[in-house]
């Protein structure tokens, strides 16, 4: 190959939105950016536009899937107690059902890609324990046969916000930034292991907005690791904050110039299941200056 260039998105339920947003004017501005992908990578909500991508659908018709009203569908509240989960895996799948054909499998996509998913239950690698698992459609993966859909619900039933999808949860509790993973198997199935001096790979991301914790942890416990208010659920939001900013210095650690992250700041906090927020984000994103990508996608893509 001459190269190998892989196209990542981050989880974060509406903040997709601003993903979607910024893509399509990446798009405008470099024609062939979208055909020139050899891998599309996507957790959570970035599998539905990795997925879309990857059966070649276009990214106008993917903005516009992250509207206030079809997200207002998505996340019409079932339970408001702690014992069940708060939206239905139905209304997003109708919702899919209007991108995706029913039967449409992974085998079928005009593209490689690869998506997240973590199986609560025993996992292909290990049958006594549960495990991250990655589906993908590249040539020697047991998924072939799975359909995106599912593939796509699995993805994102994030706990809490929604039920497990065939035993299998979000995937962004082992890889919300999907980017090293899709490296490595970029490495071992697309070119192998000499073809890493041959491969771009740009990443977008949700939307970050700065955290740190004030006051002295020094004699925390676990109520305040749990349940202390600044930032809200502090042990929760650092292990998922972590994880994403250490696969970025992995993957700028392998690839230096090669790598580019797009993950614009947030002007205030914005949860998932937000979808009010979806005008403010599409607005972040359109007024976005696209230069310095713009020009690395020039030199190194």
């Amino acid at each position: 190959m001459d190269g190998c260039r892989i196209m990542t998105f981050d989880g974060g339920g509406v903040r997709g939105a601003l993903t979607a947003r910024v893509l399509s004017r990446l798009s405008e501005n470099t024609p062939n950016l979208l055909k020139q992908v050899n891998m599309f990578a996507g957790t959570s909500t970035g599998s539905l536009i990795a997925l879309g991508l990857a059966a070649g659908i276009e990214i106008e018709w993917l903005d516009q899937l992250y509207s206030v009203e079809l997200c207002r569908y998505i996340f019409k509240r079932q339970s408001r107690g702690l014992t069940q989960p708060r939206y239905s895996l139905e209304r997003l799948q109708k919702v899919l059902e209007l991108v995706f054909p029913l039967n449409l499998k992974l085998k079928d996509l005009e593209y490689n890609v690869l998506i997240p998913a973590f199986k609560v239950k025993a996992c292909p690698e290990n049958r006594n324990s549960w495990g991250p698992v990655f589906f993908s459609n590249l040539s020697d993966t047991d998924d072939q046969d799975a359909r995106v859909i599912d593939v796509a619900l699995a993805s994102c039933a994030a706990p809490i916000f929604f039920p497990s999808h065939q035993n299998y949860i979000d995937g962004a509790v082992v890889a919300n930034n999907p980017s090293t993973v899709a490296l490595a198997y970029a490495l071992s199935r697309l070119s192998g292991r000499e073809g890493l001096p041959k491969m771009s790979l740009i990443s977008l991301g949700t939307g970050y907005l700065p955290k740190r914790i004030q006051g002295n942890t020094a004699d925390w416990g676990a109520w305040q690791w749990y349940f202390g208010a600044d930032p809200p659920m502090p042990l929760v939001s650092l292990l998922f904050s972590s994880a994403a900013q250490t696969d970025y210095l992995v993957t700028d650690y392998l690839l230096g110039k090669r790598y580019y992250r797009l993950n614009p700041l947030l002007h205030d906090p914005i949860g998932m299941d937000k979808y009010s927020k979806i005008p403010q984000l599409k607005r972040l994103a359109d007024q976005l200056d696209l230069t310095p990508v713009l020009r690395w996608l020039h030199s190194f893509w």
